[in-house]
This record gives C-alpha cells, sequence and structure tokens, in this order.
C-alpha cells in the first residue's frame, strides 16, 4: 500500500460511475480508494447500491495525472444531477417506508401470536 497521503478525487452518484472513474484509472496504473459515506458501505454489501455519492481517493504523487484523465476522459451532463437527487432522494423515502412497514407487521404476528 501507499505510504502516501490520499487524496480526494471526485465524488460519484453511484456504483456504476464509481467504476468508470475506476477503469480510467486502472488503465493508467494509477491506485484509488473507494470510500462510502456513513453506512453505505454496508448497504453496497446488502443491496448492492447507496444512497449516497461515492468518494473516489488517489495518493498525493498521482493525483495531477488522476485529475487530467478524469476531467478529460469523464465528462457528464450535470443538467440532469438535480432530477437524479430528487429520484434518489424519493427512492430513499419508499425504501424508508417499506422497511417501517416490514418492521410494523413483524410486530404486530408477533403480538398477534401471544
Amino acid at each position: 500500500m501507499y505510504k502516501d497521503t490520499w487524496i480526494h478525487l471526485i465524488n460519484v452518484a453511484d456504483v456504476y460511475k464509481a467504476e468508470i472513474v475506476e477503469s480510467i484509472l486502472r488503465e493508467a496504473n494509477i491506485p484509488f480508494q473507494r470510500k462510502y459515506a456513513g453506512t453505505d458501505g454496508y448497504l453496497k454489501l446488502v443491496t448492492g447500491g447507496t444512497l449516497n455519492n461515492i468518494e473516489l481517493y488517489v495518493p498525493d504523487i498521482f493525483y495531477d495525472d488522476a485529475i487530467n484523465l478524469v476531467s478529460v476522459s469523464y465528462e457528464e451532463d450535470n443538467s440532469g444531477d438535480e432530477t437524479y437527487q430528487q429520484d434518489k432522494s424519493y427512492l430513499s423515502g419508499i425504501i424508508l417506508i417499506a422497511i417501517a412497514f416490514s418492521i410494523l407487521y413483524g410486530l404486530f404476528m408477533v403480538i398477534a401470536d401471544q
């Protein structure tokens, strides 16, 4: 592992965009680390997705090369970002409601069996 200081390179909205950036870095032999905010690392293991952005880091000695590669190779249209964030927020709400109903149903079944 590198003993250098790791520097934040980019935030991406989902796993698929993270994999695109990672493939660009991998092709250039630039090491990287993926970090999830909060409990999203566990959520990724269970569901395969996250609710928050994914952060990518590179060692400081590779930062200039990495930022040049990413800015040239990975340009996204930011016009849909607000819509995407609203959709993601809506989906998060639906998931939380479904979990709450599942818990309430389970409690009801336990109480009903007694």
